[in-house]
């Protein structure tokens, strides 16, 4: 469990974007030709569960976005019309977490 995990959120915009994001690592090397991607690093395991607050920064105005790693696995598994093995790795993910919790807590 020393492995940290990474969410990448995409962002569709013509003029440059920069990101911050408290105490953690953002990278933002990863662009697309319609996409600017800011990659934020090393979430701990115990932590996927915990909002994560991006601030993006447009021409000297900063935007906020908020986003829980366990948004998209909820959505997953309630939603239909995915794969069952997508379904299985994002409940797998869910537990790796919920053990991670009481693993940390210890």
């Amino acid at each position: 469990m020393k492995s940290g995990t990474t969410l990448s959120l995409y962002f569709k915009c013509d003029d440059e974007l920069t990101f911050e994001c408290e105490g953690m690592t953002v990278e933002t090397s990863g662009s697309t030709s319609s996409y600017q991607i800011a990659r934020i690093r090393n979430i701990k395991a115990a932590n996927i569960g915990d909002d994560i607050t991006l601030k993006v920064i447009k021409g000297g105005v900063e935007y906020s976005v908020t986003y829980n790693p366990l948004t998209y696995c909820y959505n997953v598994v309630k939603g239909t019309g995915y794969e069952e093995s997508l379904v299985n790795v994002c409940k797998a993910l869910y537990n790796y977490w919920e053990e991670a919790v009481i693993y940390f807590q210890q």
